[in-house]
């Protein structure tokens, strides 16, 4: 539910954006240059001012439209986080405990292992999050490709997490400065930082028992 919000959200603000673009200048001076907040308030409230204008009476219809339905969106997904934020915070507080853990993180770790048999090793929940490099060597040269399988959404929420704790957990940051300074790129050292974290919120998950991960 929350994806299907959020995603009818992104549609309706780039519509939004994208009808102001090709405006009528005075209307389209009206609403540039305001944050997202502020520009789907002014839009809702626009009004014809008894133009004769037949493009521009059109355009203020169809851009109020778009900024109510983007205020409704907006609500209802603030109200479906609050409900995740809850639930999350009943089964597995401790992961809302985790440096870069949110409640949309924390609930994509929970539901995506949420299964016992897809829980049973490491290297498994690795596999699951795509964070388990892919064997892809040839003849005498030994290489490893990104694995681009497994859950997306987990492999998601475990790419916000690193991209976090490299800026704000001590720890992580070092490890990925190592990485670094060890020739490793960006985006290589990031992949590191993700193998590292799906073997800890493994064992994490693993001990939560509230989620009860059969043996």
């Amino acid at each position: 539910m929350r994806r299907s919000a959020d995603h009818a959200r992104t549609v309706c603000l780039n519509q939004l954006h994208a009808l102001i673009v090709t405006a009528p200048p005075p209307l389209r001076s009206r609403l540039t240059g305001r944050k997202r907040a502020r520009l789907v308030a002014a839009a809702a409230r626009l009004r014809d001012r008894a133009s004769d204008d037949v493009e521009q009476r059109a355009v203020i219809e169809v851009l109020r439209r778009l900024g109510a339905r983007a205020q409704t969106l907006g609500r209802e997904l603030a109200d479906v986080e609050r409900g995740i934020e809850q639930l999350v915070r009943t089964v597995a507080p401790e992961l809302l405990a985790e440096c870069g853990v949110g409640p949309i993180c924390a609930a994509q770790l929970i539901v995506s292992s949420g299964e016992p048999s897809r829980m049973h090793s490491e290297a498994a929940f690795a596999a699951l999050a795509g964070t388990s490099p892919v064997e892809a060597s040839s003849g005498p040269t030994t290489r490893h490709r990104l694995n681009r399988g497994g859950d997306r959404q987990l492999n998601c929420a475990l790419h916000r997490i690193a991209v976090t704790r490299t800026r704000f957990h001590a720890e992580t940051a070092t490890y990925y400065e190592s990485l670094l300074a060890r020739g490793k790129s960006k985006r290589e050292a990031l992949r590191c930082v993700k193998r590292v974290l799906a073997r800890h919120f493994y064992r994490q998950l693993r001990s939560l028992p509230s989620l009860a991960f059969a043996e």
